[in-house]
């Protein structure tokens, strides 16, 4: 067998396991919020792989758009990141400078995003930096009154390689950014109504 061969079933066996066990150590709430994937991960010819999942958050809209558009805490919300500066502000658009780790076995991306702010929805795209290709989407949808919001967000990312398990590593990210961000609004919106008291 080549070393080239070897590498590859090297690396193939290490991302499936390493997608397992992010699945195994996901919070157990993650089965019970109900994250529902939309769209399995897929590569189209160009190699952008695409995947949208959503997720019922009990919080009002106002408090999930307040913690989503604070990009300086992004890295204290989101697994994964470590970096998340604010390079410019023109209008409802801001330049980010971000840097995450997916997954342990997977190298850190460092990149720059356009953030642009529009009603109840916030789109992301790349502008320079590690990956390939990436846009990405929030759309906020007020329900029960306000009192809570349905969360649909869509990824396409092209993070310059093409490794065996991707699709598997891509959902499970997908899957703990989300309850990530819905249990941070959900504890800051329960801090709220104990102010209220």
């Amino acid at each position: 067998m080549s070393s080239t061969r070897f590498n590859a079933l090297s690396i193939s066996k290490k991302l499936a396991m390493m997608a397992f066990i992010i699945l195994l150590t996901a919070p157990a709430a993650l089965a019970a919020q109900k994250i529902r994937i939309l769209k399995m991960p897929s590569a189209n010819t160009q190699g952008v792989r695409t995947i949208q999942a959503q997720l019922l958050v009990d919080a009002p809209t106002a408090i999930v758009w307040q913690a989503m558009t604070d990009y300086n805490d992004i890295d204290d919300i989101l697994p994964g990141y470590s970096r998340s500066v604010i390079l410019s502000t023109t209008g409802n658009t801001k330049v980010l400078d971000l840097a995450m780790k997916p997954a342990p076995l997977l190298p850190s991306y460092r990149y720059q995003v356009r953030a642009t702010e529009h009603q109840n929805l916030l789109t992301f795209e790349r502008i320079k930096g590690d990956l390939k290709y990436l846009k990405a989407r929030y759309q906020l949808a007020p329900k029960n009154g306000g009192q809570k919001t349905l969360v649909t967000y869509t990824l396409s990312i092209d993070p310059g390689s093409n490794l065996p398990g991707t699709n598997n590593v891509l959902r499970s990210h997908t899957e703990r950014s989300i309850y990530a961000l819905a249990a941070h609004v959900e504890t800051i919106a329960k801090k709220s109504l104990i102010g209220q008291r």
